[in-house]
């Protein structure tokens, strides 16, 4: 799983240099299909949360964009409803900041707020991007 999830978030790092966001999530949408038949999940949803977080430690520049990208297609590929989040806040210095995180089953599994209050933007599933 952590061999999988490092290619994944390194594909996913490489693609956000070179196409645009829009492009990206529709080409990803293409590809995280869920399975056909109902069965049982093959990794917790946490495990892959996990996997996705280490494998970013060694991506160089693996934002919570790159994670929430990469965490939502593992966790769609083993049979969870994920939605890409992404929110936006003012800053502590009056600036502008952005945050993406996954949701699973009704909680933040990658891109945790950390008490931090961030405006949801339409959120981005899976069947909305196809």
């Amino acid at each position: 799983m952590l061999l999988g999830a490092l290619l994944l978030v390194g594909g996913v790092r490489s693609a956000l240099t070179i196409l645009p966001f829009g492009t990206l999530r529709k080409l990803l949408a293409r590809l995280m299909r869920p399975p056909a038949c109902i069965s049982p999940r093959r990794h917790a949803a946490e495990r892959i949360a996990w996997a996705v977080t280490a494998a970013s430690r060694y991506v160089p520049n693996a934002t919570c964009l790159t994670q929430a990208f990469a965490a939502q297609f593992l966790l769609v590929r083993s049979g969870y409803p994920a939605m890409l989040r992404l929110g936006v806040a003012k800053g502590r210095d009056g600036g502008f900041q952005a945050h993406a995180w996954v949701e699973c089953e009704g909680r933040v599994v990658i891109g945790d707020l950390d008490g931090e209050e961030f405006t949801p933007l339409p959120h981005f599933d899976y069947e909305r991007s196809r």
